[in-house]
């Protein structure tokens, strides 16, 4: 099918031989053509528009672990930001602060763009297996519009998986319009740049080689035997990539076979229902959450996950069974539960479920409705309803992230057996003066969270602030009980300093100390209670050791510095 001369690839169905796969020639139609920068402007437009009400969010969640968060990091040299396993979205975090400070708008803005571009990516792809442009358009336009992905755009944390597509897909698309002939060691060197990029961003782009053989095993074979100029360097690069992601799963607490709390065949159980959830949230974008409250199947019978291993087993059978008949829908299959793989297997995660894990695997799910397009034709107008349908949902979405107390309030409600949300609806609360408004909520949830730490202190938080320290101290007490933590201790200092009960503070604040020793945060509570007492030697000290532990932290070294103007021979 020659386009301007070109020759087109053509449906993936129509490729198959034995295995499946009839030689084609292959090579890049002009993608993007002059007439189409306008509709490339109204994207970015149309992206904006709907991720927009987004800009104005503060951090949440984890945002407020990563440096840009943190005024003691303000100053921090770029080695000590990438330093760690995901080097290049540090470094993309670095350039935002350095450009803008701390500023979220900015980061949200940043998040957008990608996502833009990601969508241009994502149309390559789906124009590469489809034979006209429309039906293209239409699922590039699910990518970009579809509720599921705000968590990844509109969460500045999520940068992690629109940052890492943009590697993988560009790798992906430099891969799939090469030329039919011997890989060039130029592009193969490409492909391996990004695929280290997408690496080097977030561990789980490992997969990407898996995904090149799979479209190989389903397009042709023989480009495996021939492309070994890429084949075999990726297959090295990957093996490194491996051994990586086994370096940072043996120390991590959070991922890995050490995960307390779960074994390998109880988070299998639960994946087999994950994944069914995610399809259900892809078709039916209602009940979404930042943190779902998705229960561990300890046993089959436990929440059926017997049954959901069957499903998934006879959806893998169909499409090995109807990989001839329906060879796109059978590639999406493989590929969705490919990209899932690196979160939805049998190695352990401390949160089995999160909406922003399907932004690269929602592709797989759209290769399978490009099937149903290549053989019913979508009207236009169908189409342009779908998408606002969807286009709406987003917006409301992003809406809802604009305001912290009512996001965290709509994540209480959709996980009401989790106590972890009430923790930031506290925190919210607080920066926004609403404690009073939030306070009922805590009071009717307490029987049922009576020994959940988190729920405990942020209802601490919220008495506080309402003026009920003895109660809050009450509940910080419990929450000691339940989990010994340097953080509770602390808490209890700074609430009984409050309270002026000087000794119980320095008691508490010791406590803390003496749990963790690398809390910079304590060592700094400690240096207030030396201040106050008029100890100044040892408030000197305590902020010298926060200094050793956080050599940036602009708050220790400034009172360091009036504590030497004030007493001139030193404290």
């Amino acid at each position: 099918m020659p386009d301007s001369g070109i020759w087109r690839p053509w449906p993936l169905s129509e490729r198959f031989t034995t295995l499946g796969y009839m030689h084609a020639p292959v090579s890049a139609p002009r993608i993007f053509r002059p007439g189409h920068y306008l509709w490339i402007l109204a994207t970015l437009l149309l992206a904006f528009e709907l991720y927009g009400p987004a800009l104005d969010s503060p951090f949440l969640f984890d945002d407020k672990t990563l440096p840009f968060a943190s005024p003691r990091f303000e100053n921090v040299p770029l080695t000590s930001w990438i330093s760690g396993n995901r080097p290049l979205l540090m470094f993309s975090y670095w350039v935002n602060t350095l450009l803008d400070g701390a500023n979220p708008s900015r980061f949200h803005a940043v998040n957008i763009v990608l996502h833009f571009l990601n969508t241009l990516l994502a149309f390559a792809v789906f124009f590469f297996f489809l034979p006209s442009r429309w039906p293209a358009v239409f699922l590039a336009g699910i990518f970009l519009v579809h509720p599921l992905q705000t968590e990844s755009v509109s969460y500045i944390a999520g940068r992690s998986e629109s940052l890492c597509a943009l590697f993988f897909l560009s790798a992906y698309v430099l891969f799939l319009f090469r030329p039919n002939a011997p890989i060039s060691w130029s592009r193969s060197a490409g492909i391996l740049a990004l695929y280290a990029a997408a690496i080097l961003t977030k561990e789980h782009a490992v997969v990407l080689p898996a995904l090149f053989l799979l479209t190989d095993l389903f397009q042709s074979p023989d480009n495996i035997r021939r492309d070994r100029r890429l084949y075999l360097p990726i297959a090295a690069l990957a093996v490194a990539g491996l051994a990586m992601v086994a370096g940072v799963l043996s120390s991590a607490v959070s991922a890995g076979f050490n995960t307390w709390g779960i074994t390998w065949d109880q988070y299998a159980l639960t994946q087999a229902r994950a994944i069914f959830q995610y399809v259900r949230l892809t078709l039916f974008p209602i009940g979404q959450s930042i943190d779902h409250d998705f229960p561990i199947s300890r046993t089959p019978v436990e929440h059926h996950a017997w049954f959901f291993v069957l499903l998934l087993a006879a959806v893998v059978g169909a499409a090995i069974y109807f990989r001839r008949r329906f060879a796109l829908a059978a590639f999406g299959v493989f590929a969705f539960l490919l990209l899932l793989a690196p979160t939805s297997s049998i190695i352990p995660i401390a949160d089995p479920f999160a909406e922003r894990r399907m932004y690269l695997p929602i592709l797989g799910l759209l290769l399978i409705a490009a099937q149903g397009l290549r053989q019913y034709r979508l009207p236009m107008p169908a189409g342009i309803l779908i998408l606002t349908v969807l286009a709406m949902f987003t917006f409301q979405r992003n809406r809802l992230w604009s305001d912290p107390v009512a996001f965290w309030l709509d994540t209480v409600n959709q996980s009401p057996g989790k106590g972890r949300p009430h923790t930031h609806l506290a925190e919210a609360a607080i920066a926004a003066n609403q404690c009073a408004t939030v306070a009922p909520v805590f009071e009717s949830a307490h029987s049922r969270f009576s020994n959940d730490y988190q729920f405990l202190t942020g209802h601490a938080k919220i008495l506080e602030c309402i003026g009920q320290p003895r109660h809050a101290a009450t509940l910080l007490h419990r929450a000691a009980s339940v989990r010994p933590s340097a953080e509770v201790f602390e808490l209890l200092g700074l609430l009984y300093g409050e309270m002026e009960n000087v000794e119980a503070s320095r008691s508490a604040l010791e406590s803390a100390i003496r749990i963790n020793p690398g809390s910079a945060s304590a060592h700094l509570a400690m240096a207030l209670w030396y201040q106050s007492a008029q100890d100044f030697r040892n408030a000197a000290n305590c902020y010298r050791r926060v200094l050793e532990l956080e050599p940036f932290n602009r708050s220790a070294r400034a009172a360091l510095q009036r504590l030497d103007m004030n007493w001139p021979g030193g404290p």
